[in-house]
């Protein structure tokens, strides 16, 4: 099996970081809502944190897709799932609150993939949870406080670093599929 994870070294991490996180407290309103998946207007991003396209530019040959920030409470403990949509690779960087904290990949172990919806009136917002009958293999996991290649079709939960008492704020990035990430995972 390839591996699940792979940190990368990015330019300017902890600038890009810090500037993400502005860009949450001056420009969104996650910290109020407090919804877990966050997809923010991509060219307003780059525009304010530039430093993101360049610093991904120079490893990954893709353009960028998508950028979101997945905001977790203090405290917050699994939600394993698979990713929804068409990204099977996704860059993912610390941005908030991710020191002790983990990503956790799970082998399904007979268990079923079930496809649910935020909205099950318009069938929109899609993700999959995982059926648990069987108790989950734990393959893997990650402290999240490198940038890093994860592969999103591999169940995965998030787990708090539990001595945090704010909320913990990841972003990640989709790029076009051109790209094989496949080579960071080796």
């Amino acid at each position: 099996m390839s591996k699940v994870y792979q940190y990368i070294d990015i330019e300017n991490f902890e600038l890009i970081s810090e500037k993400l996180y502005q860009y949450v407290i001056e420009h969104t309103n996650i910290l109020e809502t407090k919804y877990p998946w966050n997809t923010l207007v991509r060219d307003e991003v780059l525009a304010a944190v530039p430093e993101l396209e360049q610093a991904l530019s120079k490893i990954i040959p893709a353009k960028i897709v998508i950028v979101a920030i997945f905001y977790t409470p203090p405290g917050f403990s699994g939600g394993i799932h698979i990713d929804a949509g068409a990204f099977e690779y996704r860059f993912l960087m610390p941005v908030y609150n991710c020191a002790g904290s983990y990503t956790k990949f799970f082998d399904l172990n007979g268990n079923r993939i079930i496809e649910m919806y935020s909205n099950e009136d318009d069938k929109t917002d899609p993700y999959l949870l995982i059926e648990e009958k069987n108790p989950l293999i734990e393959i893997a996991s990650v402290e999240t406080i490198a940038p890093m290649i994860i592969h999103t079709k591999t169940a995965h939960g998030i787990y708090n670093n539990p001595e945090c008492d704010g909320p913990r704020l990841t972003c990640t990035v989709g790029f076009h599929d051109s790209f094989s990430f496949e080579t960071f995972l080796r």
